[in-house]
């Protein structure tokens, strides 16, 4: 069925409309301008007028008072985006009682849809529904180290690597020797205590310093770490969204990774612009397509998905699985 971006929208609108139209939503916490297209989506469906329960205003145009109502829930000053992440459902189940008051007021009798962002619990907030939320099987692949077979079983080309315990440096030491080719290794921490991303439990590690430095870092925060080959090539990401008919992939993104001080890898953003040569795109569609399917079967997986790597000079090799649609 080939159908325009104008019939897609309709078609999409038509079936949010069985879950949003009559009922009353509150949405939060993240910013109120990355609200806005949410507010809009609402009112196509029929949805009666939300209530954003926000943090700060953000960056870009914001829903106007008419379109949706609106309460300030303020945040602490957060030092990494692993740390906010991780408060978020904690956040969103411990509001301030002014907040939970304009809530009641607005959903007297907590008949509400919650709609919150993938990091949170699908438990109810304040006795009211919640949709957005993962199951706890899709969310447990945030691990970056407990989807590395994932690429075995649908039989792409990975990069070697080596799980090891902090606690035993002798394998530490060995992993870094043996996996080096000449440009040091990666460390990528496991996810013992929550999520954690944009590259900050990612180390690349040539030195015996570093190596010592690497492992004060990770020795309080994780249990495990990934050990592999640094690549060197374009960081780039690739989607996907599962559906019960098959799994739609879609084109390659570049991933703007900048190199901080240490070498710390830094995430700086992502551009549409870079295009991989045809055979390398069709190879990481394909990935997308067999990954998919088995997260469709095995755990009866939904919606977007992202996986991240780098395209080297032997092709793409996948580092990370992202389950929920990702920045790019």
């Amino acid at each position: 069925m080939d159908l325009d971006d104008q019939e897609t929208r309709e078609l999409w609108h038509a079936h949010l409309a069985g879950l949003f139209s009559g009922r009353k939503v509150i949405a939060g916490v993240v910013p109120l301008a990355a609200l806005t297209d949410l507010v809009s989506i609402l009112a196509r469906c029929g949805a009666e007028k939300p209530l954003l329960v926000h943090a700060e205003l953000g960056a870009g145009p914001v829903p106007s008072e008419e379109e949706a109502g609106r309460v300030e829930v303020r945040l602490p000053a957060y030092k990494t985006m692993t740390e906010e992440v991780r408060e978020h459902d904690r956040v969103l189940r411990s509001l301030p009682s002014s907040v939970r008051d304009a809530i009641d007021r607005y959903d007297p009798d907590r008949q509400a849809l919650w709609c919150v962002a993938p990091f949170a619990s699908p438990a109810p907030i304040e006795g009211r529904a919640v949709v957005g939320a993962r199951p706890s099987s899709w969310s447990a692949l945030e691990d970056k180290i407990a989807v590395d077979d994932i690429w075995d079983e649908v039989g792409f080309p990975r990069s070697e690597r080596r799980v090891v315990e902090l606690s035993s440096p002798t394998d530490l030491h060995a992993a870094c020797r043996d996996l080096d080719v000449g440009s040091g290794v990666v460390w990528v921490g496991d996810a013992r205590d929550g999520l954690n991303g944009g590259g900050e439990f990612t180390r690349w590690v040539v030195t015996a310093e570093e190596r010592a430095e690497a492992l004060d870092f990770f020795e309080p925060r994780c249990d495990r770490v990934r050990v592999m080959p640094f690549l060197d090539g374009v960081p780039c990401s690739i989607h996907g969204i599962v559906l019960p008919s098959g799994t739609a992939a879609f084109r390659p993104v570049e991933l703007a990774i900048l190199r901080g001080g240490g070498r710390r890898f830094v995430y700086g953003g992502q551009g549409t612009t870079w295009d991989p040569p045809h055979e390398d795109r069709e190879q990481m569609r394909e990935l997308v397509r067999r990954t998919g399917s088995l997260l469709g079967e095995r755990i009866g997986y939904r919606g977007g998905f992202g996986i991240d790597g780098v395209l080297t000079a032997h092709g793409f090799r996948p580092t990370e699985l992202n389950p929920r649609f990702s920045p790019a």
